[in-house]
């Protein structure tokens, strides 16, 4: 038995028909809440090359239209659980429709960057670079925020982050609606676009720098497991070139070419310390697990081992500046 879809809209207008014609319903920012199988499917099997010679005819499906006022976020956040109560509802999914997700979106479609605060949702269009809202938090915790990298390998720690506390508005707020305790602020929901494109930027070079070596397969796997902790690094260790280059943009022209030449400088930084931040995890690792014991894995789960690796950065910092 199909339980049809729901959606929810921001406006309805119905407009009644003359007798023996069909209804017509406009709706503005339409929202598809519970039954996207539902729709994916029918779409399969009117226009799948493979299928559409057996559509027959037309199909009827129960759709249920809620008329929902946009501020009313707790009501729309309760009908989402009510109306899914047959799935799992990840803390993630209750966020997407939040005003910050829509602005975030906004923001980076102008630098032709693809911002899916909904799973799978691209909202047409060409896109040189591609993230999802969790993708962009992960990124932007591990390179901005101190000793938070180890929490990252948790996922538990991961899906609390979209719980809505504090943690999640230090991420998806600016300006006055930032918290206090802000550890990393921004002033305007483009300055938080360029820091999170940043932050993405780093650790995804880092991924592909790690996935082209030639390390052996072993190898490959522990510094993939570190990535978060590699990305940091490299933010460390580029720390006053990279915060000129996102401050630079603050306060020009945010497109796609700025943008991808933005990109470009941030990936060439990382590319110039990639050897060097991996050596600095390798003598942290070394040296965290002669005194605490343990293995690999157990560490990058550890705060006092991300601790340990923000120490040693800073100590090839000052090695590498000259005594005054």
């Amino acid at each position: 038995m199909n339980n049809g879809v729901s959606i929810t809209a921001d406006d309805v207008v119905v407009d009644p028909p003359p007798a023996g014609k069909k209804l017509r319903v406009m709706v503005d920012n339409m929202q598809i809440i519970n039954g996207c199988q539902t729709v994916n499917a029918l779409y399969h099997a009117k226009y799948d090359p493979a299928l559409k010679d057996k559509f027959q005819g037309n199909s009827n499906v129960l759709l249920r239209i809620y008329h929902i006022d946009p501020a009313n976020q707790p009501f729309m956040e309760a009908l989402i659980i009510a109306t899914n109560s047959q799935n799992a509802i990840r803390a993630e999914d209750l966020v997407a429709n939040d005003p910050p997700q829509k602005e975030l979106e906004t923001e980076f479609r102008k630098a032709g960057v693809a911002y899916q605060r909904k799973e799978g949702s691209s909202n047409g269009g060409r896109f040189w670079f591609v993230t999802t809202k969790e993708s962009a938090a992960m990124a932007f915790i591990a390179v901005f925020w101190e000793n938070f990298a180890s929490k990252l390998r948790n996922s538990a720690s991961r899906r609390e982050i979209f719980r809505k506390g504090d943690e999640y508005l230090e991420i998806f707020s600016w300006g006055d609606d930032q918290p206090e305790s802000t550890r990393y602020p921004a002033e305007t929901v483009k300055h938080r676009a360029i820091q999170i494109l940043a932050a993405a930027q780093i650790e995804q070079a880092m991924r592909e720098m790690i996935a082209a070596s030639k390390a052996d397969r072993r190898r490959q796997g522990a510094l993939r497991k570190a990535t978060y902790f590699l990305a940091r690094a490299s933010y460390l260790q580029n720390r006053a070139v990279i915060e000129a280059e996102m401050k630079s943009h603050y306060d020009t022209a945010f497109n796609q070419q700025s943008a991808q030449e933005f990109s470009e400088r941030i990936r060439r930084l990382v590319g110039q310390s990639r050897a060097g931040v991996v050596r600095i995890l390798d003598q942290a690792m070394h040296a965290y697990l002669r005194t605490e014991g343990g293995d690999e894995d157990a560490a990058l789960k550890n705060t006092q081992f991300a601790k340990t690796l923000e120490t040693a950065v800073q100590g090839k910092q000052e090695e590498a500046s000259p005594s005054t």
